[in-house]
């Protein structure tokens, strides 16, 4: 059963369990200024926070955009994509979710990203996270992050694909 996320359906295969997570039914924190990824997958062997970025949105006004975009230059979506998984393993460590691996995703489709991009986010991402375990820690905050495009997220999870609505049938890329 597909799942919406603005333009964007989400298609896992029958066999992965995901959350909309970011849905007030399934995380009521949001009064005591907790934020949620979109979606969390569960696979067999890990769990996959998923928080999904779309400027390009066709709905998207020019101004918000170029919102989007200085943030990104100015550390503000950094900061803001923390605090998103933070608070999310924080209510699934309550939860006694938290038995298997967790990959933190950052989808994000906006053509003026380019390459380097994804890959310097990912890096902000790791070192404020932290993904690698501190001398103390017994296990990790999250085994691993990345941003990526839709093009890669769909080669990378197969069996959980994403689409836009707008295209229809279309191909992403």
């Amino acid at each position: 059963m597909p799942l919406i996320e603005k333009d964007f359906t989400l298609e896992p295969d029958a066999n992965l369990n995901v959350i909309k997570f970011d849905d007030p039914h399934t995380h009521g924190l949001t009064s005591y200024d907790m934020k949620a990824v979109d979606f969390i997958i569960e696979f067999p062997d890990k769990y996959v926070f998923l928080e999904i970025k779309d400027p390009d949105d066709p709905m998207a006004r020019s101004k918000n955009r170029e919102i989007f975009y200085n943030d990104f230059k100015s550390d503000t979506l950094r900061k803001s994509l923390v605090k998103k998984y933070r608070d999310s393993f924080i209510y699934r460590w309550a939860q006694k979710k938290t038995d298997k691996p967790i990959y933190y995703y950052v989808l994000i489709s906006f053509s003026k990203l380019k390459s380097p991009d994804y890959i310097a986010l990912s890096d902000l991402l790791r070192k404020y996270l932290p993904c690698k375990y501190e001398q103390t820690w017994k296990r990790n905050l999250a085994s691993n992050c990345r941003v990526v495009s839709i093009k890669t997220w769909n080669k990378s999870f197969p069996e959980c694909q994403i689409k836009r609505i707008s295209l229809g049938s279309q191909s992403l890329y």
